[in-house]
């Protein structure tokens, strides 16, 4: 198992680094870069994808159905815009091999500068929010974790922001909170 993911840091760190989420107009993601308007990242977004609409003032998202890096496969992201700037992107793991991204995450980025465990949960069942910032790239990296001890299920939800982009609340607390329907998956 770990040779397989050695092929996967190299692939998120060629994500997040050299062609990352970043803020640069030199550097993107799949042709994207942060603050660019929804008509600009949904010509520049180089994978398959589509409009959606969550009601928001906002206007429209971009989503995509999947992502493969490496070893790693997503099920469904989206790009959100923020004051018609692109603000983050965020992706569902498809395999629920959480432990093992925020392996290699760690790899990457090194501790991170936050890691909060929901303690309102039971001993079977876990939420985690931990957050890494790469001032280099101009990035938040946030992987919301969620685990059900008992029935060997994993969850969780990798999203980038621009470092300028913070995130209000720890998951865990907006998950406390009814929410609507949210398209798509990690």
């Amino acid at each position: 198992m770990r040779t397989t993911w050695k092929s996967v840091v190299v692939s998120l760190t060629v994500m997040t680094g050299i062609s990352g989420f970043s803020g640069s107009a030199s550097a993107d993601w799949q042709g994207t870069t942060w603050g660019m308007s929804p008509e600009e990242a949904d010509k520049a977004l180089r994978i398959p994808h589509y409009q959606f609409d969550q009601g928001k003032a906002e206007g429209k998202n971009l989503k995509f159905d999947s992502y493969v890096t490496g070893n790693v496969s997503f099920k469904e992201g989206s790009l959100r815009f923020k004051d018609g700037k692109l603000s983050e992107i965020t992706m569902y793991l498809s395999d629920g091999r959480c432990g093992d991204l925020l392996d290699v995450l760690t790899r990457i980025y090194g501790k991170p500068g936050r890691d909060i465990r929901d303690t309102e949960t039971s001993d079977e069942t876990f939420i985690r929010d931990i957050i890494w910032s790469d001032p280099k790239n101009n990035n938040q990296v946030d992987l919301n974790y969620f685990q059900v001890v008992k029935d060997h299920f994993d969850w969780c939800q990798l999203s980038y922001r621009a470092l300028s982009t913070p995130l209000t609340e720890p998951f865990s607390a907006l998950h406390r909170k009814p929410l609507a329907p949210a398209p798509g998956g990690l």
